[in-house]
């Protein structure tokens, strides 16, 4: 079984095809060992972007600045992030357990769509910087 595989055997992801009706926010994450980066995006339009520890105190914590700055549900979110590994999963977790529409993608793959990127910031690495 591949990483990903183990991944989504480990936490049940949903791997939705979701409309912007459906989930009219979208969340990209830079996921490193440290920290999470975090773009928020609703009809192509960034509303802010948060970088935090890679625990459950950083998760916490954008968590209820993401409700404050959109005042919306987890349920009105796709979280969208590319698969580190073992990095993922404190995030994987909290996302699962509240039942979060997640979509992991292998870096290959996000790589290939956006082609080769010189000089990577945190920002212009986030699925949706």
């Amino acid at each position: 079984m591949s990483n990903v595989g183990q991944l989504i055997h480990s936490y049940p992801v949903k791997l939705c095809n979701l409309t912007a009706r459906a989930a009219p926010y979208f969340v990209g994450v830079d996921v490193s060992k440290a920290t999470l980066d975090f773009a928020v995006v609703k009809l192509n339009q960034i509303l802010f972007y948060q970088q935090v520890s890679n625990d459950k105190k950083g998760i916490t914590e954008f968590l209820k600045v993401l409700r404050q700055h959109t005042k919306t549900t987890i349920s009105q979110c796709l979280f969208c992030m590319e698969h580190t590994g073992i990095y993922n999963n404190p995030l994987l977790k909290a996302l699962h357990q509240l039942a979060a529409s997640i979509w992991v993608e292998r870096a290959v793959h996000i790589q290939e769509s956006v082609g080769l990127t010189r000089g990577k910031t945190d920002r212009a690495g986030c699925p949706a910087g």
